[in-house]
């Protein structure tokens, strides 16, 4: 047999550039070289393929790969990036072959698993690398309920499908869901509709039904576009901003922002910018952004939150509210151009612009108060809210005051 062997592998030219092919045994049926027993296909690039069954089609320009008793395992190289797949099964077609990186594509199925270089790895149940023109894996499951399984150094990910780009160090994935640890200074669990992560630029883009638990800002969700960035500092990435597009919410603790239109939170100055979004010109009431506490609800068009990291946790420090901004505490209902919160001490301080006023109105006790500040603080012993007026007040209100309760918070006095 292994003298028909050679003369089989004299006979096809496009497989004399490899180094060494070695099997136990070796037939031609007319269409396929079979190679059986320990076969290795070592190429002059140092890729090499192991396997327990080979068929070849020389016609077709075809390879079929086939696991006996050991797992195939296939070596490769992208770049400066080692490539090592083992599975089950594979499939691959080929050009008229002078080195490994001549191959059109390999598809592995049956307990795939791929090493990229020491820090990233893929499970999956199919695969597929298209090789020819950017370098593309592509993983997906068995079954519909099935997922790939991605790990990067800490990092753990479940997703429905994946493709890695290897050309531009990028990943997608359809419904991740999973643990990162890469990218806030404490570790998270997340889950979307899809996931584009880039590694080369460190950026991480999140879309569609977003929830982000146990991180450094809070909970967060999201029903729209999230986009995560590090920068570099002392030799290592860190987390720089996270920005967010579409109806978002966030917890800190016992307080909650919720913002329809942009989030952006910036961890070099410490502070998280919303605005809400325009509809000729103006922003509904419904779409104002809002932020919930204990003691207070409040509306405005746009807001500047300021915090202070304390335990790896983002604490509220100072929270500035501009336009049009509504105030409900109780049965008190106010309207202000500002207002400046302050989580710590408990206080609000509602200011007006030149010519405007601030209004408070208890709809329970039919009280009113028009002012150019206001201040409302809670007594932290007695838990007693005390509202003052600053400047000149009055305790009644005149039409246009009047009205524009009525029409922010659809209310008859």
């Amino acid at each position: 047999m292994f003298p028909i062997f050679l003369i089989l592998i004299s006979l096809i030219p496009c497989l004399c550039t490899c180094e060494e092919i070695a099997s136990e045994s070796a037939y031609y049926d007319g269409n396929k070289l079979i190679l059986e027993g320990d076969v290795v296909i070592d190429f002059k690039t140092s890729s090499f393929l192991k396997c327990d069954v080979a068929h070849l089609d020389l016609i077709k320009k075809e390879g079929k790969v086939f696991s006996i008793q050991n797992p195939i395992f296939y070596q490769d190289q992208w770049g400066n990036i080692p490539i090592d797949i083992t599975g089950n099964e594979m499939e691959f077609d080929f050009f008229e072959i002078k080195s490994l990186s001549e191959l059109k594509t390999l598809k592995t199925h049956g307990d795939v698993l791929i090493h990229l270089g020491t820090q990233l790895s893929l499970r999956a149940d199919h695969t597929l690398f298209e090789k020819q023109d950017k370098g593309t894996l592509y993983a997906h499951p068995n079954q519909t309920d099935g997922i790939c399984h991605l790990t990067y150094l800490q990092d753990e990910i479940d997703a429905k499908e994946m493709q890695l780009d290897l050309e531009k160090m990028t990943i997608q994935m359809k419904y991740p869901d999973g643990d990162v640890s890469s990218y806030f200074s404490t570790p998270f669990h997340f889950s979307a509709k899809h996931l584009l992560w880039n590694h080369s630029a460190h950026h991480l883009t999140l879309e569609g039904e977003i929830e982000i638990n146990k991180s450094q800002v809070g909970k967060m969700s999201s029903k729209g576009r999230m986009e995560i960035s590090q920068k570099q500092e002392f030799g290592k990435y860190v987390f720089h901003t996270l920005t967010i597009d579409g109806e978002t919410d966030i917890e800190f603790g016992k307080q909650h922002l919720t913002c329809y239109g942009q989030l952006k939170l910036n961890r070099d100055t410490l502070t998280i910018n919303a605005t809400s979004p325009l509809i000729e010109q103006k922003t509904p009431l419904n779409q104002q952004l809002k932020y919930e506490t204990l003691n207070y609800t409040l509306f405005a068009n746009t807001g500047l939150l300021q915090y202070t990291i304390s335990g790896l946790k983002l604490v509220p420090k100072l929270l500035i509210l501009k336009g049009n901004v509504r105030i409900m505490t109780g049965s008190k209902l106010g309207l202000s151009d500002e207002i400046y919160y302050y989580p710590k001490e408990n206080e609000l301080l509602l200011k007006a612009k030149q010519g405007h006023t601030v209004l408070i109105y208890d709809r329970k006790k039919k009280l009113y108060l028009s002012a150019h500040e206001i201040q409302i603080k809670i007594d932290p012993e007695t838990k007693e809210e005390k509202i003052k007026g600053i400047g000149s007040t009055r305790f009644t209100f005149n039409q246009e005051e009047a009205s524009r309760i009525k029409e922010n918070f659809q209310v008859t006095q």
